[in-house]
C-alpha cells in the first residue's frame, strides 16, 4: 500500500509515513551510545571528555542545515570559524584538551558537506512513497557506516579516526544515495 501526501492520514498511516525518519533518529541515538562507549574504553578519558564536551555544540551548529536538508558548506565554514572560540570555551583550561577540541571540530566539520544531501536523498525516496529505500539509506548512514567507521578508523588514525568517522560514513552514504537515485530513475521517471 502506497501512502500519498495528498491522502487522508490516520494515525497508523502517519506512523508508516514517518517511520523512516523515526528509524533515522533511533539509529543515530544508538550510534551515539556506541561511539561514547568505544571512545571511553579504547581511546581514553581525555579524548572522551573532548568528544563529549564539543559534540552537543557541533550538533547545534548542524541543526539548521540538517533541518533544511542543505547548507553543508555553510556549516563547514561556520564550524571551522568557530573552532578556536569553542575550543577556548570548552577546553581552554587545558592546552592538550584545547588542541584536541579545536582539531576535532575542523575534522568533524567536513561531514556537513554531505550530511544535507544524505538527508535530502532519504527524504526524496520518502516523497516517492519508497519507505524501504528511505529507511535503507537512513539505516546505513546512521548505523552501519558509522559503526564500521568508528571501529575501523581509530586503528589507523587514532583520535583523528574518531573525529573523521562521521565524514567517512556520510561519504559512504552519499555513494549509496547516488546509486539508489540512478537505479530508480526509470521507475519514477526523473532524470
Amino acid at each position: 500500500m502506497q501512502i500519498q501526501l495528498s491522502d487522508h492520514f490516520t494515525y497508523g498511516r502517519l506512523l508508516r509515513f514517518v517511520f523512516p525518519s523515526i528509524l533515522t533518529m533511533f539509529f543515530s541515538t544508538i550510534y551515539s551510545i556506541v561511539d561514547a562507549a568505544f571512545v571511553s574504553n579504547f581511546v581514553g578519558k581525555t579524548s572522551f571528555a573532548a568528544v563529549n564536551l564539543v559534540m552537543p555544540v557541533l550538533m547545534l551548529i548542524a541543526a539548521p542545515g540538517v533541518m533544511m536538508g542543505a547548507g553543508g558548506s555553510a556549516l563547514t565554514a561556520s564550524s571551522e570559524a568557530l573552532a578556536l572560540p569553542l575550543a577556548k570555551i570548552f577546553g581552554g583550561y587545558d592546552l592538550n584538551l584545547f588542541e584536541m577540541i579545536r582539531h576535532g571540530i575542523v575534522i568533524y566539520s567536513f561531514a556537513y558537506l554531505l550530511m544535507g544531501a544524505n538527508y535530502a536523498g532519504s527524504s526524496f525516496f520518502t516523497a516517492l512513497n519508497n519507505g524501504l529505500v528511505s529507511a535503507l539509506i537512513s539505516f546505513l548512514r546512521t548505523f552501519v557506516f558509522e559503526i564500521i567507521a568508528v571501529l575501523a578508523l581509530p586503528i589507523f588514525f587514532g583520535l583523528d579516526g574518531i573525529w573523521s568517522s562521521c565524514a567517512v560514513a556520510e561519504i559512504a552514504s552519499f555513494a549509496v544515495t547516488a546509486i539508489c537515485i540512478v537505479a530508480f530513475r526509470k521507475k519514477y521517471g526523473y532524470c
